[in-house]
Order: C-alpha cells, then sequence, then structure tokens
C-alpha cells in the first residue's frame, strides 16, 4: 500500500518550526479472522507478533464475538453485559446498574511473547453518546491498572474510533486477570459505553525526519520543490521543515510513502502517529488515499488538531481507513497545517 504523509505549513509557518520527528504506522486486522487480516511480508511484521497474527490482534464485539488473538468478557459481573445492533454495527454495552462496568480483553499468550516492543496502540471503536469519557487501563510492567489517555464522549450519535497509545506494556493478566479494560468514566463516576470492536497492534513501519533520516518501510521527501526543505535539530530531536518562501510552488508538504511490501490494497484501519514541534498557531492535519472518483476525491480528511504554541514536541495519533492505492497520482497520506 504506497502511503505518503504531507504536511502544508499555512499560517503555522511563520517563522514557527513544524517538526516531524518521527511518522509510526500501523495496520490492525479489518476483521478478526485469520482470512481477513492483511498479509505482512516485511520485517516490519516481527514487532505486530507472530506470524499467526501479521497485524495484531483484535476482536468485533456482539450476540456472537468474531475474535482473532485475544479473549473478551465483561465484569465485575458478566450478567449484565447488553448486547444488541444499531446503526449497522453489532456491539457489547456495559450495564452499571447491574454491576457490569467494563470491558475486559485477555491477548492470547503467543501473541504477547513474541512482542519485540514494549510500545503498543489500541484501536476502539465506540458508540459516541452522552457525556464523559471512554477510558482504558492496562496491565503495565509497573502497575497492573496502568491509564491511557481518556477519549471524550461528545454525544454525536456517531461509530467513533479512539486511539490510545500504550507503553511498557506487560500484559501479564494482572488486570481483573486479563490485559486490557475499556469502560466509561464522568465526573459522576461510571457512565456506560457501547463498543463495536477492538484492535491491539504495534508500529510496523516508521521514519525518524532530519539531516539523515532513518526509515523503515517509510519512504519521506518534501513537496513539492524538495530542495526548498529545511533541516536541523531543536531541542535535541531532527527534524524536518517546511518552507513556504522557497520558490513557487513553494515546499508545503511532507509525504510519506510506505513500502507495497508492508501494506498494499488494504482495506483496514490504519493508525498515524505524528511527532511535531508545537509552536504558534493554526492545525495540523492529515489525509489520506482512499477510494475517489477524481484526485482531490481521494484525499481523505482526518481531522485537525489546533497548534497550542506550547515550543515542546507533542504527538498526534490519526485512524485512518481505506488506504488503497486508487489515485494512482496522489497514493499516499497527507499532512496538512493551517
Amino acid at each position: 500500500m504506497p502511503v505518503g504523509a504531507l504536511v502544508r505549513r499555512g499560517s503555522l509557518l511563520g517563522g514557527v518550526l513544524l517538526s516531524l520527528l518521527a511518522t509510526t504506522l500501523m495496520s490492525v486486522p479489518a476483521a478478526a479472522t485469520p482470512e481477513a487480516s492483511a498479509p505482512v511480508t516485511s520485517d516490519a511484521s516481527a514487532s505486530a507478533g507472530p506470524v499467526i497474527y501479521p497485524s495484531g490482534v483484535g476482536a468485533d464485539l456482539g450476540p456472537t464475538p468474531t475474535t482473532l488473538g485475544m479473549s473478551p468478557s465483561a465484569g465485575p459481573d458478566p450478567a449484565g453485559l447488553q448486547t444488541g445492533s444499531t446503526q449497522g454495527r453489532p456491539y457489547w454495552q456495559t450495564n452499571h446498574a447491574a454491576g457490569t462496568d467494563y470491558l475486559a480483553f485477555d491477548l492470547d499468550d503467543d501473541y504477547v511473547d513474541q512482542l519485540t516492543t514494549k510500545d503498543v496502540t489500541v484501536a476502539v471503536t465506540y458508540l459516541d453518546s452522552g457525556s464523559g469519557a471512554l477510558s482504558l487501563h492496562y496491565d503495565a510492567t509497573d502497575d497492573p491498572e496502568t491509564a491511557a489517555t481518556d477519549v471524550p464522549l461528545t454525544n454525536s450519535g456517531q461509530w467513533r474510533t479512539g486511539v490510545f497509545l500504550l507503553s511498557d506494556v506487560a500484559f501479564g493478566d494482572r488486570l481483573h486477570d486479563p490485559d486490557i479494560s475499556v469502560s466509561g468514566t464522568s465526573a459522576e463516576g461510571v457512565v456506560d459505553v457501547t463498543v463495536s470492536k477492538i484492535r491491539v497492534g504495534s508500529a510496523g513501519a516508521s521514519v525518524e525526519l532530519g539531516p539523515t533520516p532513518v526509515a523503515h518501510n517509510i519512504a519521506a521527501r518534501a513537496g513539492d520543490r524538495a530542495e526548498g526543505l529545511v533541516t536541523g535539530e531543536q531541542s535535541g530531536r531532527g527534524y524536518w521543515q517546511t518552507n513556504r518562501a522557497a520558490p513557487s510552488p513553494a515546499t508545503l508538504y511532507f509525504y510519506m510513502n510506505v513500502a507495497d511490501t508492508y501494506a498494499y490494497d488494504t482495506r483496514n484501519t490504519v493508525l498515524v502517529s505524528v511527532d511535531y514541534f508545537d509552536a504558534g498557531n493554526g492545525g495540523l492535519g492529515l489525509q489520506y488515499d482512499s477510494p475517489g472518483p477524481t484526485f482531490f476525491g481521494c484525499l481523505r480528511s482526518s481531522g485537525m488538531i489546533g497548534a497550542c504554541g506550547r515550543d515542546r514536541y507533542g504527538p498526534h495519533q490519526a485512524a485512518a481507513g481505506w488506504l488503497r492505492p486508487l489515485c494512482r497520482r496522489s497514493r499516499h497520506l497527507v499532512l496538512t497545517a493551517d
């Protein structure tokens, strides 16, 4: 799957540094069955688990769950679990009134034992309903009930995918016996949440930018005037910087092309994490190659985040889907900043 990232500096440029230190990409199973997992034939698959789990593990929840490499459960009282289907998606729902406060997921030991990294990404597809937050706890080396950063609930009524970055994972079955739990929280206490699917995996393609990029299954280039690229070091980290002052058409983008041997023509959800230097104002966004009738119709946005002017590095995670090589002139992820 040729994929790229493009960074455009709009009002964010004005003497402000936008540094992409590192871009990582993880492809997670489209469905939790061995047949539906996208084939991965590069060395990157080694960090994602053994051969039987080339793209990670996951579960599609509902009245009859479909799983790959994990066992889902509910607790502390599983009898209160609610199941059903809404908007065409089957789900599991917690039921605080009946003592079912969380959903738990026990990862296959074969998958855990073969991980070559302690950093894991979890994508949870949930119904954005009510107020509060979607919370995730996991078994980490120093704390078997480590909390990841919450995903706020905005009551949009839509199915959304929340991305959780887990570090220093242990996955030793010490969190109510399983490895991961998902629940709903608010200022008032526990709230019910509705979850359709969960995916767990580790980054399989990455690039560290700077004067001499270090790439692993991602080829980076600046666009559209490559010779205008600015490189250097900021806060001890190498970077690439766009350059609006370069001769037309200027250097407004960073393209990241993922090796076909890692992922090609996949319909999986793909998780992208970008480290950037947060300074000035404006916003940072990401677009990706998706089916469409025209060149520009193939560029689908994953949304924008605003710059806070904190003069420090920060991560941006985005979940992208339908990454396919249908736009022959595009074939990339697009990161934009305005």
